[in-house]
C-alpha cells in the first residue's frame, strides 16, 4: 500500500502548507489586479440604458463638470442636465446633476461604480429608481472598429456584400 507523503505529515504542518500556498496566491493575485482608476480614466463620454427604456449619455469633463442627456422614451426629446460636479473616490464615482430643461425632473445618481469599460449603478427621480450601465464610448469605439474591420476583411475575401 502506497502512502502519500503529505498524508504522513502532522495536521498542523499540512494546515501551515495550505496557508502558505494561499498567502502566495493572494499576493500574486493582488499584484495582478487592476490599479485604482485615476480621474482621467473617468473623463469622457459614457452612454447606455437604464433597466427600463431610458437612454443616457453622460459627458464628464476634466474640470469635474459635464453634461447629461436622458431620453426617457424613444419618440420624445432627451432632457438635458448639467453635471455640477463629479468626483472619483476609489472605484466609486459621485455625480451631482441639476436640470437645464425646465420640464426635466430632478434626478440623482447612486452607488455608481467604475469599471474599465462601464459605469454601473442607479439613477433615480421622485418615487422611482433604475439600474443603469453606461459604456465608455472610447472603449466601445475601439472594440467596434476592430470588430468591423475583421468583418469587412472577411466579407472582402469571400466576395460578400
Amino acid at each position: 500500500m502506497r502512502t502519500n507523503r503529505i498524508e504522513l505529515l502532522h495536521p498542523s504542518i499540512r494546515i501551515g502548507m495550505v496557508m502558505l500556498t494561499l498567502a502566495v496566491a493572494i499576493t500574486v493575485l493582488a499584484r495582478t489586479l487592476a490599479p485604482p482608476p485615476k480621474p482621467l480614466d473617468v473623463v469622457g463620454v459614457w452612454s447606455g440604458y437604464g433597466d427600463q427604456v431610458e437612454f443616457l449619455r453622460l459627458e464628464l469633463d476634466v474640470g469635474g463638470t459635464g453634461y447629461l442627456a436622458v431620453s426617457y422614451l424613444p419618440a420624445y426629446p432627451a432632457r438635458l442636465y448639467r453635471v455640477e460636479s463629479w468626483r472619483l473616490a476609489e472605484r466609486s464615482v459621485e455625480i451631482q446633476v441639476r436640470p437645464i430643461d425646465p420640464d426635466a425632473e430632478p434626478i440623482s445618481f447612486r452607488r455608481i461604480r467604475y469599471t474599465r469599460r462601464a459605469l454601473e449603478g442607479q439613477f433615480a427621480g421622485s418615487g422611482w429608481k433604475r439600474r443603469v450601465t453606461l459604456l465608455s464610448e472610447r472603449e466601445w469605439r475601439s472594440r467596434a472598429a476592430e470588430a468591423q474591420e475583421r468583418i469587412t476583411r472577411v466579407r472582402s475575401e469571400r466576395g460578400d456584400r
